[in-house]
């Protein structure tokens, strides 16, 4: 390798010796590492059925999991697997961390221990087969999903995993949770949205936003921007199809502060916020809103389809293509920073952390320099 992780230098491939390593991948400018995985890696699904691949940074490891039922910690300097766990069972949603602990969810709910991969606690549940999400605050496992047609949010014991309260609905739950110091924010297929306490489960306010909320919630200093669908309006299918919407809540009061129409397409995909600009993907198309009102900052049309979620950092914001093709745009006006080509089609969310964007590609884990002018690859 040439230099630590967030230093410019050539496409290092590091890995543990059951892992195998791909001599002949790529390399590139501020491209530091590409970790190759012996099976895909998977994060959690919302409405898709397709797998799809992020990482949880903690400290100095990245947590990923695999469709094969395995958790990965990965040095994030060395690029190197420090271990291995198999949970015996595909995952079912990105791992979360809390107190020396990684939580990860494919059926059961399991705790592994952060330092060395060590099994804590499992428990076995047939209930979580259909939960989309996992969330974990400093007491806490927060788990929602749908059982029987009916949305729910469980509250775990993050130390013995036994109960401390239960919420359900009438309808689906089909997004991950959002997590906010004082609210737990749920959406449902119905458009309800609701916000509960995290010590009691208590409702403290519901509002209807008008159609399915398929997209995870995307937080910022209070306010989750919250991504749904309706009839009518404005859609890139045409009159009479299914429309988009954007609604900003506060969740202190669980009030609407602003709501724009904005293309239906990728509605299940959630976006991001940087440098005061909320940004989205519909299909090929991405547009910035300015977070105060929703109006529209920028838009920009991407030579092929985004199937991922959209990720946001150090004032950049990152899509991958159905190509392969990865990039980094300025978050303000959406002016591209730069692009890098990965071996395989990307359906992955990114994570950006400390200047370095991890994303996954074919199985293949890369790690790029969020501040390198040019990432495009060189022969």
């Amino acid at each position: 390798m040439r230099g630590p992780l967030g230093v410019g230098g050539e496409v290092a491939h590091l890995s543990a010796s059951h892992l195998p390593v791909d001599r002949d991948s790529r390399r590139a400018e501020g491209c530091n590492s590409a970790y190759e995985c012996s099976d895909s890696i998977t994060s959690t699904p919302v409405a898709f059925s397709i797998r799809r691949a992020s990482a949880h940074v903690r400290d100095a490891r990245l947590y990923v999991a695999s469709d094969s039922g395995f958790v990965y910690a990965i040095d994030r300097v060395l690029g190197q697997v420090v271990w291995s766990t198999t949970t015996d069972d595909p995952i079912l949603s990105a791992p979360a961390a809390s107190q020396g602990a990684i939580y990860a969810m494919n059926g059961d709910v399991i705790a592994l221990d952060a330092k060395d991969g060590v099994i804590r606690l499992r428990v076995r549940s047939g209930r979580y087969q259909r939960a989309v999400s996992v969330r974990v605050n400093t007491r806490t496992i927060f788990i929602a999903g749908t059982e029987r047609g009916r949305g729910f949010v469980y509250a775990l014991d993050s130390e013995v995993a036994s109960p401390r309260w239960r919420w359900s609905t009438s309808e689906p739950i089909v997004a991950p949770v959002a997590l906010f110091s004082s609210v737990v924010v749920a959406g449902t297929r119905g458009g309800e949205l609701v916000g509960l306490d995290p010590d009691s489960g208590e409702l403290l306010w519901s509002i209807v936003l008008g159609g399915p909320i398929t997209a995870p919630a995307v937080t910022s200093q209070g306010i989750a921007y919250v991504r749904h669908t309706e009839r009518g309006g404005l859609s890139i299918d045409g009159p009479g199809a299914e429309s988009g919407v954007v609604s900003a809540v506060d969740v202190a009061r669980g009030e609407v502060l602003w709501r724009v129409d904005v293309p239906a397409g990728s509605a299940a995909m959630a976006g991001a916020v940087s440098d005061g600009v909320y940004v989205i993907c519909a299909e090929n198309l991405l547009m910035g809103l300015a977070i105060v009102d929703g109006a529209e900052v920028w838009r920009l049309v991407m030579p092929q389809s985004i199937v991922t979620p959209i990720s946001a950092g150090e004032g950049l914001i990152f899509a991958g293509d159905t190509t392969g093709t990865f990039f980094a745009m300025e978050a303000k006006t959406g002016d591209e920073r730069w692009r890098f080509a990965t071996a395989n089609g990307i359906i992955s969310a990114a994570t950006v952390a400390n200047g370095v964007v991890y994303v996954s590609s074919g199985g293949s884990l890369y790690a790029l320099n969020t501040l390198a002018e040019d990432n495009v690859p060189v022969q």
